[in-house]
């Protein structure tokens, strides 16, 4: 949260949210997120992505501090890890998976 506002965006505004793998250093601030929209009063779904086979883990990490059931619909969207396969689409960004061997 501290770092989108540094740079001047505003954190409710945001169309989605993708985790590239699920080291700690890359979700751990997931929930902490969710939890800051809700006290900012957002209403809009938060998408996530995330590969096909971390989409239990991504769950339950939400499902443990209780996020699903707080008001944020936080559909979590499966990305196939195959090179090019589209993840997510807006005006002015277009985002592909690239899979690669990150111990």
């Amino acid at each position: 949260m501290q770092k989108l506002r540094r740079v001047g965006f505003d954190p409710v505004e945001l169309t989605a949210v993708v985790v590239t793998h699920t080291h700690p250093d890359h979700i751990y601030g997931l929930p902490a997120l969710i939890q800051c929209l809700l006290i900012l009063g957002r209403k809009a779904p938060l998408p996530v992505y995330c590969r096909v086979e971390h989409v239990v883990l991504v769950k339950r990490l939400l499902g443990l501090f209780g996020l699903f059931d707080e008001g944020l619909e936080v559909p979590i969207m499966p990305v196939v890890p195959r090179e090019g396969v589209r993840v997510l689409a807006a005006p002015d960004l277009v985002v592909t998976a690239s899979p690669n061997v990150h111990g």
